[in-house]
């Protein structure tokens, strides 16, 4: 998923003379002032005297800046144990400078889908064309991808027959989980549940929704 997120650092001013100096610095940011952890995070400068070449780009301890396409653009990657990092955008030429916090956040917890369903009805045979759990972060301008780790899985048949397994590594699924899902048939309830992902930026394991298929 190739999506992107710009904070905008926006209308760097800059004024100087004999006696005195004026610096103006203000931001823009439709995402509330937020970095993510352990993605990189697009800025963008923008300066209406457009002296980029004079203006140097710091950040705070536990994050790291990279240059990005332009003189103007960088991106930002996090570490998970910061809470706040400051962005300070200093001009040389004057040595004025500003900073700029923002919050730090988690990548979002994703929605576990399989194949294009999210749960609810589903006929035997497309059940059992499937191949695995897939988490996808919806809405997330941001290319990063999550991993499941495990989870399990419960076969309730209409027989009232119950029968659970636990997959301890990845969302395809394992022999035991197909050999489960092949014996799906009308009536039947399946759930995905004790579901544990693990995202970009993570240093443990996060549970996700649970997700479940009656069988039509």
């Amino acid at each position: 998923m190739k999506i992107y997120y710009k904070i905008i650092l926006y209308t760097l001013i800059f004024y100087t003379s004999l006696n005195y100096g004026f610096a103006q610095l203000s931001i823009s940011n439709d995402k509330m002032n937020v970095l993510y952890v352990g993605v990189e995070n697009p800025i963008t400068i923008q300066n209406c005297s457009n002296f980029y070449k004079s203006l140097e780009l710091s950040v705070s301890e536990g994050a790291t800046l990279k240059k990005r396409f332009s003189d103007n653009s960088y991106s930002v990657l996090v570490k998970s144990s910061v809470k706040e990092v400051t962005i300070t955008v200093k001009d040389s030429s004057n040595n004025y400078s500003m900073p700029f916090k923002y919050r730090v956040k988690p990548v979002p917890l994703p929605v576990v889908v399989l194949g294009d369903f999210l749960g609810g009805s589903i006929s035997a045979k497309e059940f059992k064309y499937q191949l695995g759990l897939i988490p996808i972060l919806r809405d997330f301008d941001f290319d990063a991808r999550c991993i499941i780790r495990r989870y399990r899985l419960t076969h309730f048949s209409k027989s009232q027959k119950v029968n659970s397994i636990t997959q301890e590594s990845g969302g395809r699924f394992s022999t035991e989980v197909l050999n489960q899902i092949k014996l799906a048939q009308s009536g039947d309830y399946y759930i995905f549940d004790n579901i544990f992902v693990r995202c970009p930026g993570d240093i443990k394991d996060r549970k996700v929704e649970s997700v479940t298929f009656e069988i039509e």
